[in-house]
């Protein structure tokens, strides 16, 4: 019996729901171990730690397009488990010797399964269930991914305990039991593969071009570039600077007796359940199902996150360090599945994970740019002033948020009043 036609197939919204909550827990049993293994296990500056980012999504920049025509011109299904399968490799590379260099070429990894898995999972989803329905499972899927994460990171940091290379060892293990749990169980309906049109290289000639058009031809999709770009930038800074903020600003005290990766981890998780609350709370806006939902959510958030992104470059007591992290990783978190909504809306099938792809692109791009001038500034003046540096970059974005709001509602506007004036006689 051939691959993807197993007679045990799951439904497709179960299989990215299943999918959605493992990668999370996978991820997240090494989330919180990672920063503190290369600060303290390998001794990373913060510079060292920017630069460490700057490679991962310099790799990502590179191979996120042909990948993602990979996954358009031949198989989405076929993309996402091979995907996995790298990663695994790259968890496994890093957990082999603790040194900078062995870092670098972990990112390598990295950076190409997740390329191979960036725009096809979501692509996949799309088709599977369709425009109108998807924005719901992306909402679900966070909300999910948000509790796995939440245990995966208690059980990374028992591990880390032990020993600190521990944990990647695992989520190496675990990802490769996904690829071979996707293989079996995860079916592809109604994708098309541009390949069948023309040939092997006929079909990545046809999605690339088909890809650059829809760009062309769609203002939304440059509104979305450009802002997905500054989320990576200013987030880049947050993301590889926080533990060294925090263990730079307090001493974490003893819970109860307990080694201080605890920190880490209560620390961790509490963002990541206040935003399955959050995410929760934005799916009853319409943010998901209306034309102007979307860049009106979004704008709040943006706002949101950038005055709390200041609030934690800026405090100095543990209390109001974690409270604000927690509220920084939440509006992230919640933010995600509106964004995806945004770019999926209105998209040509056949190049979906193409264009979606470009997106992840473009948040390299802004993590790449921008990402070692944060270090180098963070390094040269503070990691506070770092910090916020990085909660600047998005007063861009929410400028750009509130003219593609504005957009949209004339747009909906003139869509409602169509009807009205054809029926109305000259």
């Amino acid at each position: 019996m051939s691959a993807g036609q197993w007679p045990i197939q799951l439904q497709p919204r179960t299989t990215y729901l299943s999918l959605h909550a493992w990668t999370q827990f996978a991820f997240h049993v090494t989330f919180t171990t990672s920063s503190v293994y290369a600060i303290v296990e390998v001794g990373l500056n913060p510079f060292q730690l920017l630069l460490v980012g700057a490679v991962l999504e310099g790799s990502v920049l590179i191979t996120e397009v042909p990948t993602g025509i990979v996954a358009d011109a031949f198989s989405r299904r076929r993309s996402v488990i091979i995907g996995y399968a790298i990663l695994a490799i790259g968890f496994l590379v890093w957990a082999s010797v603790p040194n900078l260099w062995m870092i670098l070429i972990a990112q390598v990894f990295w950076a190409l399964g997740f390329t191979f898995t960036s725009g096809a999972q979501e692509a996949w989803i799309a088709d599977e269930v369709g425009d109108d329905s998807v924005g719901a499972v992306f909402l679900r899927s966070a909300q999910i991914g948000q509790l796995a994460a939440f245990l995966g990171i208690f059980v990374g940091v028992s591990l880390a305990i032990v020993d600190l290379q521990i944990p990647f060892f695992v989520s190496g293990i675990l990802f490769l039991f996904l690829s071979g749990f996707l293989f079996v169980f995860m079916a592809e309906r109604n994708f098309k593969p541009a390949g069948s049109v023309d040939g092997v290289f006929g079909g990545i000639k046809v999605t690339l071009r088909s890809s650059a058009s829809a760009i062309r031809g769609r203002a939304a999709i440059v509104f979305t570039l450009a802002v997905v770009a500054i989320f990576g930038a200013s987030y880049e800074a947050f993301d590889r600077l926080w533990p060294a903020h925090l263990l730079q600003q307090v001493n974490l005290p003893e819970l109860a007796g307990l080694d201080p990766l605890v920190w880490f981890a209560v620390i961790a998780s509490g963002g990541l359940l206040l935003g399955a609350g959050i995410t929760g709370v934005v799916g009853k806006t319409g943010a998901v199902t209306t034309r102007t939902g979307p860049t009106r959510t979004l704008a709040v958030l943006t706002a949101l996150l950038t005055v709390t992104l200041f609030a934690f470059a800026f405090t100095s007591s543990l209390l109001a360090l974690v409270i604000t992290y927690w509220v920084v990783v939440a509006l992230h978190h919640s933010s995600r599945p509106v964004v995806l909504t945004w770019i999926n809306r209105g998209l040509d099938p056949s190049v979906r994970a193409t264009v979606i792809s470009m997106h992840s692109q473009g948040d390299s791009l802004g993590q790449v740019t921008f990402g070692p001038v944060i270090g180098i500034i963070a390094t040269i003046r503070s990691i506070r002033f770092g910090l916020a540096v990085g909660a600047t970059a998005l007063v861009p974005a929410l400028c750009l948020l509130v003219l593609a709001g504005r957009r949209d509602s004339k747009l909906s506007q003139e869509l409602s009043e169509g009807p009205v004036s054809a029926e109305t006689p000259d």
